[in-house]
This record gives structure tokens, C-alpha cells and sequence, in this order.
């Protein structure tokens, strides 16, 4: 993420509704190379760092979401997730603010 606004788009291609969220996450290294951390920022330190709306919502089937960003803290890197989970499995995809 380099800009300090913008839209992260998001499409469900699936052939039944989802749930998403999406949330900031500490950066973390992991074997010397940096990665979101396992757990999100608390929402009120989200709040100090980033604004998104909606943070999440329940997708149709073959639908698309855009979610506007502004990046409120310039200076504090972090990653930017978007997470769904369908039974036991949970996929994130991040992007990073460095």
C-alpha cells in the first residue's frame, strides 16, 4: 500500500455468501523476514492508524465489495488483512504499509 487513500477491492467468487473482515496487523519477523502478526491490532490502535469502511460484511455469491482506506499514521508500518472463513478454513491476504 502506497498511497494514503485508496479503495482495497474485494470479490467473492465463490458459489455461496461469505463473511470478510478486515483489520491492521503488527509487523512481526519471522525467520528474518517481516509478516503480519498472528493477531490484529487492537481497534482502538487501529483507529489511531488507519480509517476503512466497512471493516466487514457478508458478501453474495459472485460479488464484489470496494473498501475505501485512509492511512492515518504515517510513520508506523503494519499490515492491512482481509480475512474470510469458510469451515475449517481461514485464508488471509495482506498488504503491506512500510
Amino acid at each position: 500500500m502506497e498511497d494514503d487513500s485508496g479503495i482495497v477491492q474485494v470479490s467473492n467468487r465463490y458459489k455461496r455468501s461469505i463473511q470478510v473482515k478486515i483489520d491492521a496487523y503488527p509487523v512481526v519477523m519471522v525467520d528474518g523476514k517481516p509478516t503480519a502478526a498472528l493477531d490484529p491490532f487492537p481497534s482502538h490502535e487501529q483507529e489511531k492508524l488507519i480509517r476503512f469502511r466497512p471493516s466487514g460484511a457478508r458478501m453474495r455469491s459472485k460479488s464484489t465489495q470496494n473498501i475505501k482506506y485512509t492511512i492515518l499514521e504515517k510513520s508506523t508500518p503494519f499490515y492491512l488483512c482481509v480475512t474470510t472463513q469458510q469451515d475449517t478454513l481461514l485464508l488471509r491476504i495482506c498488504s503491506a504499509r512500510r
